[in-house]
């Protein structure tokens, strides 16, 4: 049934792009802001080959490659040339060096079928905004919804004061999720504290860290460097991850390795909220008692 409901999913997409494909669509522009003639072209030219490499059938006619009034005479000439759909880049003006611009698609003009709008920091910026504006039209989203990592504006980032790829310090409540020491050595205190000091890239994760949970007279932690993968260049990503270095609890101590898996969230801006779960792995002998030769914990992280 799942691999059903994925084929479908599949034949369904392709469909959608191949229908996108065979209606003949025009992009005009119906405001320049008054920008100069190589700075609103050099917009335009990019909305055109985001909107084609998308898919889009956007014909190339010379009536629409000057700004245009959007009144029934572009509308008239639009229908002459089969066209299906219109797209219409609005550039408004500066706003100090921002560049507010939007999109709008047009199914059956002058009525809008969606509309997106985004603010440029600066001209540059228009190279990330344009591909957001692109895809936010035609999947029918927000804006907001397609930001990357890659594709973050500083205006989008500015409220953390933060880029998006820093090194980052993070304060943890780790929480002990193996059993209790037996009676009468244990308790009902449950608490833990942890730091590390990690790199950021898009995709990973490094550095070291130090962690200690103590749960119903049992504790555990330890050191080490660790190594994440963060497989999506989103808002949020799943992570997994490794490390080694020395780790010990109530049995005793030494070298051993640890796994983790969670999620990393507010990736676009300067701090971090992890939620995971991490398994402590001694590689030590030991012949205590009711000994537990993994140590899982539950991890909640702040970082900034």
């Amino acid at each position: 049934m799942r691999r059903l409901s994925l084929l479908i999913c599949l034949i369904g997409s392709l469909s959608s792009l191949a229908a996108r494909a065979e209606e003949p669509s025009a992009l005009v522009v119906a405001d320049t802001g008054g920008l100069g003639n190589s700075e609103w072209r050099a917009i335009r030219g990019l909305t055109l080959a985001e909107l084609r490499k998308k898919g889009a059938n956007v014909l190339e006619e010379a009536a629409f490659e000057q700004p245009v009034v959007l009144d029934q005479r572009t509308y008239d000439e639009a229908r002459r040339l089969g066209v299906k759909k219109l797209f219409v880049l609005r550039i408004s003006g500066r706003l100090g060096q921002k560049v507010p611009m939007s999109l709008d698609e047009m199914t059956d003009p002058p009525a809008v079928a969606w509309s997106a709008s985004m603010t440029a920091g600066t001209l540059d910026d228009a190279e990330q905004v344009v591909p957001r504006l692109v895809d936010a039209v035609l999947n029918h989203s927000s804006a907001e919804a397609t930001a990357e990592r890659s594709t973050v504006t500083k205006n989008e980032a500015r409220p953390y004061n933060k880029k998006a790829t820093e090194k980052f310090f993070f304060v943890g409540l780790p929480i002990g999720l193996f059993k209790d020491a037996p009676a009468p050595d244990n308790n009902s205190i449950i608490g833990g504290l942890s730091f590390a000091l990690q790199w950021e890239t898009e995709n990973f994760r490094l550095g070291p860290e130090v962690l200690f949970a103590y749960k119903g007279g049992r504790y555990a932690g330890g050191a080490s460097a660790d190594l994440v993968f963060l497989p999506l260049n989103t808002s949020w990503s799943p992570y997994i991850g490794a490390g080694i270095g020395y780790f010990g609890g109530y049995d005793g101590g030494g070298f051993g390795a640890k796994g983790t898996v969670g999620v990393e969230t507010f990736r676009l801006y300067g701090i971090r909220l992890n939620v995971g779960v991490e398994v402590l792995f001694p590689f030590y002998d030991s012949t205590a008692t009711n000994t537990y030769r993994v140590y899982p914990l539950a991890h909640i992280q702040f970082g900034w």
